[in-house]
């Protein structure tokens, strides 16, 4: 049941919510092209960010399917292969036992090319993947969460810092039952230990659902959907300070032409601005881009994906452009027509070294005559 409620709430919100990426360069859609349809065996819904290895594979998650009893979902892998083909591979299906099962969130490599993801069956745990001589796969599950106080229902992805720590949010738990801030940090005995290093009060913020970024000098940064001083959510900040941490509310929400309700994480520019998107764009649910201004200005384009609207109501990936003027113009990037995916829900746009767009759908695309459950896409300049 709690399984079932939390997609369920999750899907009411992300029918709103923006996901974020920013990139300094121009692209112009261009040619497009599906690297895979799901089909609902062996795997079916991506919804995660996709990741690259350093030979250019591409490795996401799906929140359902696999040919284990439970259909609760898979790891795979696109490998490059000759005449511009992709080879497609189930890396690992959870069992929905001891190994969890429903990942969500983004997925992160460590500097040993170690794959790390999170779990959302019961309270919620984090899973490692790791390649063996043969070219397989072994899941390990580094931590299964108890309930409070040290936090339940991750849904978010997880940030990996130079010392190999993890980090990540639950949207519920920790010493208040608003939800908490974890660190795992790996030990010599090659266990992990786990750490809430904050819990959420209400004024201080509610109910993070997405991840947090560290930044080079360690700090972290991230949102909350609900609390703050108004009770729209905020975005704060967390510092380390000789073994514990310090929050800071940088911002908070107002709702009404103030807006409110940041479902997503954050981006930190080098200026030190911080760009974020909203489920309520102060006029209904049409959601909108906000940006905390700390100095200097930037450049660049925005880039990010709707889980509805756009031309045929399928989503779309949106881009925002930078003007003289100091303004945002948006444009409406692509819009899905089902046949090349559609619903976009948790899942971020990915830019390769050669500026090639990579996204994956939660549903849409059909092959042979059959409605697909999402596809893998990339759009060339």
């Amino acid at each position: 049941m709690r399984i079932r409620f939390l997609h369920r709430l999750c899907r009411i919100f992300l029918a709103f919510d923006l996901t974020l990426l920013l990139f300094t360069n121009a692209v112009a859609a261009g040619h497009r092209k599906i690297l895979h349809t799901f089909l609902d065996e062996p795997a079916a819904n991506p919804g995660s960010n996709l990741i690259f290895d350093g030979q250019g594979n591409i490795y996401g998650s799906t929140a359902s399917s696999g040919r284990q009893a439970c259909k609760c979902g898979t790891i795979f892998r696109l490998s490059p292969e000759a005449g511009g083909q992709w080879g497609y591979r189930v890396l690992y299906q959870f069992k929905g036992k001891d190994d969890g099962g429903y990942p969500v969130g983004s997925l992160a490599f460590d500097d040993a090319d170690n794959l790390y993801g999170v779990s959302a069956f019961g309270y919620g745990s984090i899973f490692k993947l790791t390649q063996q001589s043969d070219g397989s796969w072994t899941e390990t599950t580094i931590y299964t969460f108890k309930g409070p106080p040290d936090g339940s229902t991750p849904y978010s992805g997880l940030t990996i810092d130079k010392f190999r720590s993890i980090y990540g949010t639950t949207r519920e738990g920790g010493v208040n039952g608003l939800g908490a801030v974890y660190q795992l940090t790996p030990m010599s005995n090659g266990g992990w230990s786990e750490n809430v290093i904050y819990s959420f009060s209400g004024q201080d913020g509610e109910y993070p659902w997405a991840e947090v970024i560290v930044d080079p000098s360690g700090n972290l940064y991230g949102t909350t959907i609900w609390g703050g001083n108004y009770g729209w959510g905020t975005v704060f900040k967390l510092t380390p300070n000789g073994g514990n941490w310090t929050e800071t509310v940088l911002y908070s929400f107002k709702a009404g032409s103030a807006h409110g309700l940041p479902a997503a994480g954050v981006y930190v520019d080098s200026l030190g601005n911080i760009y974020g998107t909203l489920s309520d764009n102060g006029t209904g649910y049409g959601g909108a881009v906000f940006r905390l201004k700390l100095s200097g200005d930037t450049a660049g384009n925005l880039y990010g994906t709707t889980y509805v609207g756009g031309a045929n109501g399928d989503g779309t990936i949106y881009k925002l452009s930078h003007m003289p003027s100091g303004e945002w113009k948006e444009t409406v990037f692509l819009s899905f027509d089902y046949t090349d995916g559609a619903n976009p829900a948790n899942n971020p746009v990915t830019f390769d070294p050669s500026g090639d767009l990579f996204v994956a759908t939660g549903a849409g695309g059909r092959h042979a005559g059959y409605d697909g459950y999402g596809v893998v896409l990339e759009i060339a300049p």
